[in-house]
């Protein structure tokens, strides 16, 4: 038990961090399978202990992870946001080949793939020019969708969670209240993660099997999207050296972690 919870720790701090999929994660550990499936079990209400305890066990692991971990990456953007953002750039560039090498979207190029990918690139350049609104009412509605969006997104794996949350400008947001325990932010967020699960699940699984490419091309015109979307969040860079430094550095540890887990 305290295997799965510690499982569920690591997921949790995979999924604070950009450009990282706590879905990945989860299939490295060995629980996507029995995640996916105990999810299922639980939209369509057919409950057994061995999965209720399974989720929770999960669940909780998760949500330590993330409290512990959002507070580190909370301070580091406080101390340098752009050195912060070059490792969050780093670590999506480097996702970007692995991404392509594990469903080999270059050997299945065909025109609606293209156009999957040409439309998600296209969104992602149309939300980098949207202005920022800073109405409560406006905020609460975001930080929902939010939730509805991040939480479908880590049921995939390759997808980063808090990567969609810094695509749509809510990722500090978030990691702020759940550094500082804020509810009023986080209900309406939870609310929103609780119906992305039961709403979208179902959905993404018959996708993944039914149009994967389609759906991977999409994904995949959404990464590359965002380097620039992210780059331009970026107002001075103090030390450019220790800036590319830690974006090389970034790419390369993704890279190197993802070979060495195919060894073993």
């Amino acid at each position: 038990m305290f295997k799965t919870f510690l499982k569920g720790c690591v997921i949790g701090i995979a999924n604070i961090i950009p450009g990282v999929s706590g879905g990945t994660f989860a299939v490295i550990l060995g629980v996507y399978q029995s995640l996916i499936n105990s999810l299922e079990e639980l939209i369509s209400f057919r409950f057994k202990k061995e999965s209720i305890v399974f989720l929770l066990l999960i669940g909780m692991g998760a949500i330590s992870g993330v409290v512990i971990f959002a507070k580190l990456i909370n301070y580091c953007m406080g101390i340098n946001t752009a050195n912060t953002y070059a490792l969050f750039i780093g670590l999506i560039i480097g996702s970007i080949p692995l991404i392509e090498n594990r469903y080999k979207l270059r050997h299945n190029l065909s025109l609606i793939n293209i156009i999957c990918f040409c439309v998600s690139f296209s969104c992602m350049v149309i939300l980098s020019y949207l202005p920022e609104f800073k109405s409560l009412s406006y905020e609460l509605i975001l930080i929902t969708l939010s939730g509805f969006i991040a939480m479908s997104a880590m049921i995939v794996p390759g997808i980063s969670g808090s990567h969609i949350l810094l695509i749509i400008g809510t990722y500090n947001l978030i990691l702020k209240a759940i550094s500082e325990f804020n509810f009023k932010l986080l209900i309406p967020f939870m609310v929103g993660a609780l119906v992305g699960v039961i709403t979208t699940a179902k959905s993404i699984k018959w996708l993944l099997k039914y149009k994967q490419y389609q759906t991977y091309s999409f994904i995949m015109g959404l990464v590359v999207g965002s380097i620039p979307y992210l780059w331009f969040k970026i107002d001075t860079i103090n030390n450019p050296i220790l800036f590319i430094i830690i974006l090389v550095v970034s790419i390369v540890s993704v890279i190197s972690l993802d070979k060495l887990l195919a060894r073993q």
